[in-house]
């Protein structure tokens, strides 16, 4: 304003009386702030622009501050809430889980009676619930949003819904209610007119074809897809192509296709889809056996893969893996137990499989046979899970085609076949058990009583060898059995926040004095005595001063776990089990240079 004042008094000089009228009138005009009903306009024009550019989360976040800025100014409730929901809605588009969760849950509690704004959120809190995999609660959130969005006669988005239904259905490996989902997206856009807008939708059911390994189908739907779109810029539909022919063994098809969804997420400079695309080019280079170029690509994506994705725990493995194919032990090491380490937050069951059996290979390879041991064990548990996830799916799978294609016959004599081989197999057993009693029969009739001892002497070796692996057997399945336990007890508590006072208090005490239940520790001496039947004995005699915590802690390092594991079985926290193993090296006066867990290990 004082610079104003210098102008009006330079133009006093120079200028003639009228012109210096107009002028300090113009400046008046300009200091002045614009009228309510101005800054009302602008308001509505900054919450347009906000939800018009959610799918460009910059300027959608950019659009939601201002308006929640001229909100506030201007005391206008509804504004403020509006603006908090863009904002989620740009944060979610972000991946910034944390921030768009407060602010669509803060929106939703203040949105009044049912609206469209009220669908919006639902449907949002569903997309980042379905991101963390938490699947009940974003089909809550889905199912939510249906109604809202029928209210306010918003077809399209509504479409949007079951399509994110159908995503739900299928990471869990529900195909039928996927394909459900997907099919009404596609058929409710069709009655609107909307048919240019069923890309995605095609794209989607050719995906859930492609797990159901109905390839023929799949590449029908996908190639539906692009030819709808009359363009050559779709990431997904592209990487579903390359995907497809990858699982039907045709690599150099699946190159082809991965390489122009990767020039596609080049152009759009998405880091997801970058991701995405180089770990598709890792594994078809690691199938050629090409290791030093699917490290690259591996190295690449994890780049700009975020950690909470399920894809990183895979994308380490594999890294590990082809370290372990050059024979490179340290770099395999580190990324096998990386890879391990995040399949077990995301729950990735192939993740983990995969991680612990190559894992047992370079342990095997370095003679550290017990860490094999473990680690074979561990594959064996998720290669059952798999195995019987698959069989769910095959009965998923026959389910689809028994109500799409109505082929009973063939499922009736699929059965009849089945039973058929089991029978067979019944058979051949049976047969081979009664040739194979015979021949012992025949053996024992043709040797004297000292090779009858010797064979006695033999089978009660092998018994004892038998009982070996089943007490170590059931001293890693108790192990992490505590292990599971006492996770899902952290879960819980972590939910019990929520709770009040009074009950919380009540129910982690309870969770406490079960989690200290020293029958656990009881069954696991147990076990651990009859796979180490000296290990306590030795410990003891050469260290009589360690207190009971110092034996277990002992113990846990003597069967190779890491300290995370260690932590949950202890029930403390990480930092306190590195400072509990610092007290028992100097309990045990082991000097720095020496291995603790080595020296364990030589305890016996």
């Amino acid at each position: 304003m004082q610079n104003n004042i210098y102008i009006v008094l330079i133009l006093a000089i120079y200028a003639n009386p009228m012109q210096v009228l107009k002028t300090i009138f113009l400046l008046l005009l300009i200091s002045f702030p614009m009228s309510i009903q101005a800054q009302e306009d602008s308001l509505d024009y900054f919450i347009k622009k906000s939800f018009l550019h959610r799918s460009h989360p910059d300027s959608g976040l950019y659009y939601a501050n201002k308006a929640f800025l001229l909100s506030s100014e201007l005391n206008d409730e509804q504004g403020i809430v509006k603006s908090k929901l863009y904002a989620g809605l740009a944060n979610t588009n972000l991946r910034k889980n944390d921030t768009a969760l407060y602010l669509l849950h803060n929106a939703l509690r203040e949105l009044k009676g049912s609206s469209f704004e009220k669908g919006m959120a639902s449907w949002y809190l569903g997309k980042i619930h379905l991101r963390t995999r938490s699947f009940q609660r974003a089909e809550v959130n889905f199912i939510e949003a249906i109604p809202l969005f029928k209210k306010a006669d918003s077809t399209l988005f509504i479409s949007d819904v079951y399509s994110s239904l159908g995503v739900t259905q299928g990471m869990q490996n529900n195909y039928t209610q996927a394909l459900d989902w997907f099919t009404k997206s596609y058929e409710l856009k069709v009655r609107i007119g909307r048919e240019k807008e069923t890309a995605a939708d095609l794209t989607n059911i050719a995906l859930v074809y492609t797990r159901m390994k109905s390839y023929q189908k799949a590449l029908k739907y996908v190639w539906l897809s692009i030819n709808l779109q009359d363009n050559d810029d779709d990431y997904t539909a592209y990487s579903t192509l390359g995907g497809t022919y990858n699982l039907m063994g045709n690599i150099d098809s699946a190159f082809l296709y991965y390489r122009k969804s990767l020039e596609i997420a080049l152009e759009n400079n998405h880091s997801h889809q970058l991701a995405n695309a180089y770990a598709n080019l890792s594994n078809i280079s690691y199938q050629k056996e090409n290791y030093s170029q699917a490290i690259s690509w591996q190295k690449r994506a994890l780049k700009l893969c975020n950690q909470s994705n399920n894809g990183c725990s895979l994308l380490f493995t594999q890294l590990g893996q082809a370290y372990l194919s050059l024979d490179i032990i340290d770099s395999a090491s580190y990324y096998l137990k990386k890879g391990h380490q995040l399949a077990k937050l995301d729950k990735n069951k192939l993740a983990a499989k995969n991680s612990s059996q190559y894992l047992g290979k370079l342990y095997e390879e370095e003679n550290q046979f017990d860490s094999a041991y473990f680690y074979s064990l561990i594959r064996q548990q998720y290669a059952d899970s798999i195995n019987n996830e698959e069989i769910q799916e095959v009965f998923s799978n026959q389910r689809v085609q028994l109500e799409t294609l109505k082929k009973q016959l063939e499922i009736e004599d699929l059965t009849r076949q089945k039973e058929k081989i089991s029978n067979n197999q019944r058979l051949v057993i049976i047969v081979t058990t009664f040739v194979f009693i015979l021949g012992i029969v025949g053996f024992i009739s043709y040797r004297n009583r000292q090779v009858l001892a010797n064979k006695r002497l033999k089978d009660k070796n092998i018994q004892l060898r038998a009982d070996l692996v089943k007490n170590r057997n059931l001293l890693s399945a108790h192990t992490l059995s505590m292990i599971h336990r006492k996770n899902g007890f952290e879960e819980i508590e972590n939910e019990l926040k929520s709770l009040n006072e009074p009950v919380g208090h009540k129910i982690k005490s309870i969770i406490n004095i079960n989690k200290a239940l020293e029958k656990d520790w009881d069954n696991f001496q147990t076990y651990f005595a009859q796979v180490h039947s000296q290990f306590y004995t030795s410990l003891r005699k050469q260290f009589p001063d360690l207190s009971q915590s110092e034996e277990r802690l002992s113990a846990l390092i003597k069967m190779n776990l890491a300290n995370r594991e260690i932590a949950s079985l202890l029930n403390i926290e990480s930092k306190s089990v590195k400072m509990a193993r610092y007290r028992l090296r100097k309990k045990l006066s082991i000097s720095e240079e020496t291995d603790l867990n080595i020296f364990v290990q030589s305890i016996d």
